[in-house]
């Protein structure tokens, strides 16, 4: 909940009655949703919903485009306020640009093949997703061969969706993995992109019955240990200089898991007044855990503040978050490799999602309310 001071109270979805305040001035109606928490300069982000999990996944079953309903929207406004913050430019551009996924034996795997005398597994290996405006690109850092560590390129164009991709990428001491991209298009990327990885040991053999040869995809040796998350972000706001003195407000909070900034607030009050914020890390990006957890989210949340001498205010809120998920469930990717197709599929996969959100809140004065109540 944010706190604000009399006589000013936070209208939610633009109600101008029944609105329900508690003995400190605070709405209990606040549009924030209850699950994302923000204290101080650090927010947290709840995990990813099962229901947007199988929406990714019907993506790539289907080969259908992947289209996720934006986790909150732009509420409406009531006609009363809805011309106050016309002619007001904000500008907001963040960026995931890069996903490190860390890889290393479980201690069972490691122990399993000392005593088997093979080749000792890898210590680690990564598999790095980049997303960019016209393209996403998965890496394996100890691809089989050269090919394999060039990994999936994927250029997306403009309006046109690409076809979801399935490949298998074959790595060195049984650190193959095989990935699914959802459908995809350039102007949706920047809001949305997916990245399914399936780490597995594949097994070929002869099939006297088929005259051929049969495939197995088995549990991997290794599983997700650390993740680094890469992020970039500018914002800018304006108000335009036909408005009366105005306050402006621009706050940045990060996750627990990114470095701090620099600076990330500004405040301005007078004519015109513009501001412009930027994440600049105080620090290098770096790993941080993912075992024992199930899942991480991570990201940036920036908040515009505007205020007029009425007292009237508005609060845009802008999400930019970066998942990665455990999956246990049996997978449904519908995988072929070398034109065979699996006769066993197992082990777990991780689910690698960026999506990006907006909504706003107003605060009006109590003479606002009063007067409404009584019409």
């Amino acid at each position: 909940m944010i706190r604000v001071s009399v006589p000013i109270y936070t209208l939610s979805v633009a109600l101008l009655m029944g609105i329900i305040w508690d003995a400190d001035g605070q709405s209990q109606n606040s549009s924030m949703p209850h699950d994302v928490v923000v204290s101080g300069d650090v927010v947290s982000f709840p995990p990813v919903r099962r229901s947007t999990i199988d929406l990714v996944l019907d993506s790539i079953q289907s080969k259908s485009p992947l289209l996720l309903p934006p986790l909150k929207q732009d509420q409406n406004v009531h006609p009363n306020i809805a011309g106050i913050w016309a002619g007001t430019k904000t500008e907001v551009d963040t960026r995931s640009k890069e996903v490190k996924l860390k890889f290393r034996p479980t201690a069972e795997a490691r122990l399993a093949r000392a005593k088997s005398g093979k080749q000792p597994l890898l210590e680690e290996f990564e598999i790095t997703v980049t997303s960019r405006q016209l393209g996403i690109s998965l890496q394996h850092s100890q691809g089989q061969s050269q090919d394999a560590q060039r990994g999936i390129q994927i250029k997306l164009r403009s309006e046109k969706y690409e076809p979801s991709r399935i490949d298998f990428i074959p790595g060195v001491r049984d650190s193959g993995a095989y990935i699914a991209i959802p459908s995809l298009k350039a102007s949706l990327a920047n809001d949305m992109w997916g990245a399914y990885i399936c780490p597995r040991r594949h097994v070929l053999q002869a099939n006297s019955s088929a005259f051929g040869m049969a495939l197995e995809l088995l549990r991997s040796p290794y599983e997700l240990a650390e993740v680094k998350l890469g992020y970039s972000g500018e914002v800018s706001s304006q108000i335009p200089a036909e408005f009366r003195e105005e306050r402006l407000k621009v706050h940045l909070a990060v996750s627990e898991h990114l470095p701090t900034p620099n600076s990330n607030k500004d405040e301005v009050k007078g004519l015109s007044p513009t501001l412009y914020v930027r994440y600049q890390p105080r620090e290098q990006f770096s790993f941080f855990h993912f075992r024992p957890r199930q899942s991480i989210q991570e990201g940036l949340l920036t908040t515009v503040e505007m205020e007029n001498p009425a007292g009237y205010v508005r609060r845009q809120y802008f999400s930019d978050v970066t998942y990665v998920q455990r999956i246990d469930d049996p997978s449904p990717v519908p995988i072929t490799i070398r034109g065979l197709v699996p006769y066993r599929d197992e082990g777990v996969c991780y689910l690698v999602l960026m999506q990006k959100s907006v909504w706003s809140e107003y605060d009006i004065p109590r003479e606002a309310v009063e007067e409404a109540s009584t019409r």
